[in-house]
């Protein structure tokens, strides 16, 4: 389980002050750390073997195009639909959830 330092704009709901330390620059900072991140904890998965990344945030940048950029570069697949869960659905947190597995 890779569960990946985020922006956490999921936790908007709960801690609104944060949206004031939200800056692109730093998006692009928790894009390139939870890359880094990704590919080292990737060195312990053996073929056939599955990875789980999961993130607090609601941004595509850090969800979708993470796991599309994770399948590309490594060779793996989603074995699941990935799970996307936004602050209004039922009270909670947003988060984000893709399983992936190695060819």
């Amino acid at each position: 389980l890779v569960d990946a330092p985020c922006s956490q704009t999921g936790a908007l709901r709960r801690n609104p002050d944060m949206k004031w330390a939200y800056s692109d620059e730093r998006l692009w900072q928790w894009v390139a750390q939870q890359r880094e991140i990704f590919e080292a904890a990737l060195k312990y998965v053996k073929d056939g073997g599955k990875i789980v990344y999961a993130t607090c945030s609601t941004l595509d940048e850090e969800n979708a195009q993470q796991v599309r950029f994770f399948c590309e570069k490594f060779g793996l697949y989603l074995s699941h639909p990935p799970l996307h869960a936004l602050p209004q659905t039922k009270g909670m947190d947003g988060f984000f959830c893709a399983t992936m597995e190695r060819r």
